[in-house]
């Protein structure tokens, strides 16, 4: 049997895969096997990418600027970052705790930075990560200190947001941070 590329990918795991499944030795079924191996391999990264993303914001960036003038698009590594590190990836932003040196903070975490002052990170800018901690306990059974501190203050800010709206009272609330929010983003239970 050919192997699956060069160097063949993974022989031993598709040889178990197909003596387990009890199907013949083909290269139509090898094609299946790789074929969902690869699938498995690419959700496991995805689901690996989700903490980093949600943990690291919000334990280790917490007030960062998004790095341009839309408070919903994130920028990780800038234009001017990426020209003027000359192609040497170790020299860009590796964690979100660094990206407060590139794109600055703000004063707090319901705000940023824009070209004309300071805007709101409005509900619409925020309800994903500030639902994302109780996703990964509660939806991907992940566990961990930093999931649980980087709940701990998602479950503040939600709260601090809460108590603002509730004291603008009937005429008013639900009318500035909460007017957007998705409630497909509310937190998981």
């Amino acid at each position: 049997m050919a192997p699956l590329g060069k160097p063949a990918i993974a022989p031993r795991l598709v040889a178990h895969m197909i003596e387990n499944a009890d199907v013949d030795d083909t290269p139509a079924n090898r094609k299946i096997v790789l074929s969902t191996i690869a699938q498995a391999y690419s959700q496991a990264c995805l689901i690996a990418a989700h903490p980093k993303r949600i943990v690291g914001r919000i334990n280790d960036a917490p007030r960062a600027n998004p790095g341009g003038d839309t408070d919903y698009v994130f920028k990780l590594w800038s234009n001017n970052t990426m020209n003027s590190s000359g192609g040497n990836v170790a020299q860009l932003p590796q964690g979100y705790a660094d990206i407060p040196a590139q794109n600055g903070n703000a004063p707090t975490w319901d705000v940023y930075q824009a070209s004309w002052g300071i805007s709101s990170r409005d509900g619409q800018a925020m309800d994903q990560l500030i639902a994302g901690p109780s996703v990964l306990k509660m939806q991907l059974r992940l566990s961990g200190s930093d999931i649980d501190a980087a709940q701990a203050t998602a479950t503040s800010w939600r709260n601090q947001k809460k108590c603002e709206e509730e004291a603008l009272g009937s005429n008013g609330a639900g009318t500035t941070w909460f007017k957007y929010l998705q409630a497909v983003h509310n937190p998981a239970v």
